[in-house]
């Protein structure tokens, strides 16, 4: 488990604490941020999964294609190249999104955050705001 995905889970573990409507939003847009970003994670392994192999073959296409004929050869490498062009544009639009949803679900532990400190404060603070008396 990385350190963000335990702070994620201490501040939903921390927003808990707390009944009100706001609460619930916050850690309805959490709960969210943190799926999709488990989603894109995947769908980022998945792109460079199909993307080695499919690069490998390309790459050995001469060892793998060497008894075809050129016209044939010129198709199967046009189809490879066309799949490895295709992967890797989604494996760099996937990971552009993945960056960009990160620094939102930064923002949304930033923002909450922000609300368990003003929940601690309003609930910790002292009661009576006169000084204690010396004896």
């Amino acid at each position: 488990m990385s350190d963000q995905h335990e702070h994620t889970e201490f501040l939903k573990h921390c927003l808990r604490y707390d009944t009100s409507s706001e609460r619930d939003q916050m850690l309805r847009d959490l709960v969210r941020l943190q799926h999709e970003s488990r989603i894109f994670r995947l769908a980022s392994y998945w792109m460079v999964g199909l993307l080695v192999p499919a690069a490998a073959a390309l790459a050995g296409s001469d060892f793998l294609l060497g008894n075809l004929s050129r016209h044939v050869q010129g198709e199967i490498l046009n189809l490879l190249m066309a799949i490895v062009l295709g992967l890797t544009v989604c494996l760099v639009t996937i990971s552009i999104l993945r960056y960009l949803l990160r620094q939102k679900l930064q923002r949304q532990r930033k923002k909450c955050r922000e609300f368990v400190k003003k929940v601690l404060a309003e609930r910790l603070e002292p009661k009576s705001s006169a000084p204690p008396s010396a004896h």
